[in-house]
């Protein structure tokens, strides 16, 4: 698996150490004023009137290295303020057929979404290979890899705090290095130890997972044992993707994916049928080396791109650049697990139910796994221009590019959901013959596309608060809405209903999950402008 894409995927801080401080003062980042327009920036009047030009010169930012201080500092705390008051303004809607952020915006979702349709297909090349050595071992690898998956995703906040680091020094190629090479030594110690870990509690994790199938388990030791020498890896491949984010370029991601899938076909054919024949735990090795591959792939081309020197490596970062990283990991851990576990409970309740509930079940799952890979660009997009943008104090500019990365996505999502309601028929088919998995996907499908739109703006809006850093906020509005749809599905575990209900609790984490956002952009949003609206002057009187 490649490194993952988003967030929840969601993103500041300073950087570290006298010697940088003193670099950004020297190179004038540190203080900078009004920033310009850069190449990138779409032109017409929005663009215009927006960013910091029209308030004075920008005060230092917290993701700018350099200077002790909190983690998050006033100024971020302002700036994210800023950006949800205009945000409150903006976010209505408003029929525009063209925009001009709508370039920008084309040139950062293709190679996301390319490289978003390329993560299902990594796991089923594997799948095709590995199921040739049997059930057992295909069985083993779903086991290992979904443990791999949950472990990697623990440190998707090497993503969310590179990315306005990055962001903060676009400008100066040398400090973003900087930036970047701390986080790669981040990635590093923190997937050696991972790696450690993971090694020697392979077997004790497995055999509670895996039950009684003795053999599975043996089978799935071996083959995460084998996959554990890529985690260092993994973790190196989400720096660079934050990084890649920071300049505005998805091409990272997309180069970074596509080697990873090159060098698992090639190493996986080798070691499983080649002479080594190493069996599952050559797959295992053959995914590490994959790793590798793709994570030296980013960094070449990070390099190319003059935000990454190899030579920056000499130094390892400070206890002070590390700290964004741990406290963003925090939050998102919670946001995580409190995403996945209305899942396995769904799943859970789904098997209760019986095995055809549970095939329409998995059915369902994995036609709302490639359509949600569409509406992921859309919230990469987002992070990576909401963090560039308020990285130079840009918070009308940056409301204005979500409100149009909103209005996009729902209106993808709409044509596409038609399509796949006229296909609905036929869409079972695919997967089985049986009439009774038919009948129950048939059943929950209108529902799912019906929420699409929903779907799509939520995950744009996690984009903006990604790209604003505000990672506390997200995993407190995560474990509400987990508590509210793990409600829903525990009284149609006890009712003995339908996969529909099961579906109705799931998807009412991402419903209660949108309420919440809309919430704080338009109403926290437009309380806090008029908050900080200046009083009417008195009258004086008679």
């Amino acid at each position: 698996m490649a490194a993952p894409a988003t967030a929840t995927q969601s993103p500041r801080d300073r950087g570290g150490g006298a010697r940088l401080t003193a670099d950004a003062t020297s190179s004038g980042a540190g203080n900078r004023g009004p920033a310009p327009p850069t190449a990138a920036s779409p032109g017409g009047p929005n663009a215009t009137s927006s960013g910091a030009g029209s308030r004075g010169p920008a005060p230092p930012i917290a993701a700018s290295p350099g200077g002790p201080g909190a983690t998050t500092t006033v100024a971020q705390q302002s700036s994210r303020r800023a950006f949800y008051q205009e945000a409150s303004r903006k976010l209505v809607p408003r029929p525009n057929l063209r925009s001009g952020f709508d370039q920008e915006i084309c040139l950062l979702f293709l190679p996301a979404l390319v490289a978003g349709m390329l993560e299902p297909l990594q796991q089923s090349a594997e799948s095709v290979l590995v199921g040739k050595l049997g059930v057992s071992q295909l069985g083993a690898m779903g086991l290992g890899t979904v443990l791999f998956q949950f472990a990697v995703g623990f440190f998707l906040a090497l993503i969310i705090a590179t990315t306005p680091r990055v962001a903060a020094h676009a400008d100066n190629k040398r400090l973003a290095s900087r930036a970047t090479a701390q986080g790669m030594w981040i990635a590093l110690l923190t997937g050696a130890a991972l790696q450690a870990v993971v090694y020697a509690k392979a077997p004790a994790v497995v055999a509670h997972l895996s039950g009684a199938d003795t053999g599975v388990a043996a089978l799935a030791v071996l083959y995460l044992r084998a996959r554990s020498w890529g985690l260092p890896a993994a973790l190196v491949m989400m720096v660079a993707i934050g990084a890649g984010r920071g300049v505005k370029d998805m091409n990272v991601q997309l180069l970074g994916s596509l080697a990873y899938l090159v060098a698992l076909v090639a190493a996986d054919s080798f070691l499983l049928f080649g002479p080594p024949a190493m069996g599952i735990e050559g797959a295992g090795y053959g995914a590490s080396f994959a790793q590798w591959a793709g994570a030296a792939t980013v960094c070449w081309l990070l390099a190319r791109k003059q935000i990454f020197d190899w030579r920056d490596m000499v130094a390892l970062p400070a206890p002070s650049d590390a700290r964004p990283y741990a406290a963003m990991t925090g939050n998102l851990a919670v946001n995580n697990l409190s995403a996945l576990l209305p899942t396995l409970v769904a799943t859970s309740v789904a098997t209760g139910l019986g095995v055809s509930h549970l095939g329409a079940h998995t059915i369902l799952r994995q036609l709302m796994g490639f359509w949600l890979q569409l509406f992921l660009a859309f919230n990469s997009v987002a992070h990576s221009l909401i963090a560039t943008n308020l990285s130079r104090q840009r918070e009308e500019r940056a409301a204005e590019v979500l409100v149009r990365i909103c209005q996009l996505a729902v209106a993808v999502s709409i044509p596409v959901a038609v399509a796949l309601f006229a296909a609905r028929g036929a869409l079972p088919d695919l997967f089985t013959g049986d009439l009774l998995v038919r009948r129950e996907v048939a059943e929950v499908l209108p529902l799912l596309l019906v929420l699409m739109p929903l779907d799509a703006l939520g995950l744009v809006l996690e984009g903006g608060l990604l790209g604003a850093s505000d990672t506390g906020y997200l995993g407190a509005r995560t474990f509400a809405s987990c508590c509210v749809s793990l409600a829903v599905l525990v009284a149609a575990s006890y009712t003995h209903g339908s996969l529909l209900a099961v579906w109705v609790g799931m998807k009412a984490i991402n419903v209660t999950a949108l309420a919440l956002d809309l919430g704080k952009y338009l109403v926290l949003g437009s309380r806090e402008a008029e908050a900080q609206a200046p009083a009417p002057p008195r009258r004086p009187p008679k």
